[in-house]
C-alpha cells in the first residue's frame, strides 16, 4: 500500500470519527466548537485508524488531514 492509499484511507476514517464526534456534541447541545479544543477530542482516536500516519512527522500530517477535512462545507459551520 501507498502512501497515498494509507492517507485516503485515514482521511476516510478520520471523517467519520469527526462526524461521530459532531453528533455527540450536538446531542448534547452544543453550537459550536474550537478547531484546537475539537483536535483535543479527536486526537485520542487517531493512533487506531486504519491507515493512520506512523513516525517522526505523524501528528503534522494528522492535524494536516484534520484541518483539510474540517475547511470542508458541513464541518466548517460547526467549528471555528
Amino acid at each position: 500500500m501507498g502512501y497515498c492509499e494509507g492517507m485516503n484511507e485515514f482521511k476516510n476514517a478520520l471523517r467519520k470519527v469527526i462526524q461521530e464526534n459532531m453528533e455527540i456534541l450536538k446531542t448534547d447541545g452544543t453550537v459550536s466548537i474550537g478547531r484546537d479544543c475539537f483536535w483535543q477530542l479527536v486526537v485520542t482516536h487517531l493512533s487506531h485508524l486504519e491507515g493512520a500516519p506512523r513516525g517522526t512527522n505523524a501528528a503534522y500530517f494528522a492535524r494536516e488531514a484534520f484541518d483539510q477535512i474540517l475547511s470542508e462545507k458541513p464541518f466548517s459551520k460547526f467549528v471555528y
